[in-house]
């Protein structure tokens, strides 16, 4: 899904340079006709320049989060066990941060815990070198079955209506569960818990 996001927002990008160039080319060919006018003119491209560029640094920034956000709270989630993960390639955003999409091939659990298989495309932090196989929570609504993300443990833990669900997982012996500390820092970190307690450890040594 992340791609789908990526490939999204440079759409609108693109389409937001070519508004500017248009309404840049009309002020310049129509520039001596608007007489007394002209300074306001201007000053009203750069309002726009300004609107423009912001609002879409603002709109990239919480696209992927607002629909993460939206599907948690509705409960539309899934137990899922990364079984293999590999880097796709190195994207920018409009603040030339990096980040790495990665392929991550899940076995995750419906709602009736019928087993399903998946690639999901996810943007992690540039430094992952690895991910591990393991659990994870995924967003699942089975009318949009592309939309698919990884959610944050602790997002997992701040929605009191998701944990009727998660005992119910839990509950389900069938399913084989080794939960993985998903959190986020400059894109997705996914680890085991004793990476996590280590890098604290190295953390605490270095101060």
């Amino acid at each position: 899904m992340q791609l789908k996001v990526y490939h999204t927002l440079n759409l609108i990008l693109s389409l937001l340079v070519i508004s500017i160039i248009v309404f840049a080319a009309l002020l310049g060919l129509n520039f001596e006709a608007l007489g007394d006018h002209k300074m306001m003119a201007v000053l009203i491209f750069m309002v726009y320049v300004f609107i423009a560029f912001y609002g879409f640094k603002t709109f990239e920034h919480n696209y992927d989060k607002r629909m993460i956000q939206k599907m948690v709270i509705n409960g539309d989630i899934a137990i899922a066990n990364i079984v293999k993960a590999e880097p796709l390639n190195l994207i920018r955003d409009t603040s030339f941060k990096v980040y790495c999409l990665w392929n991550l091939e899940v076995e995750y659990y419906d709602k009736n815990f019928k087993k399903h298989e998946y690639t999901v495309t996810e943007k992690l932090n540039p430094t992952v070198k690895e991910v591990p196989n393991g659990t994870v929570y995924v967003t699942h609504n089975e009318s949009k079955p592309e939309r698919k993300f990884v959610v944050q443990n602790v997002m997992i833990g701040h929605v009191p209506t998701l944990q009727p669900i998660v005992a119910k997982y839990e509950k389900n012996k069938n399913i084989p569960i080794k939960y993985l500390n998903v959190y986020y820092k400059d894109g997705l970190i996914i680890e085991t818990f004793r990476q996590s307690l280590q890098q604290q450890k190295e953390q605490a040594n270095k101060k």
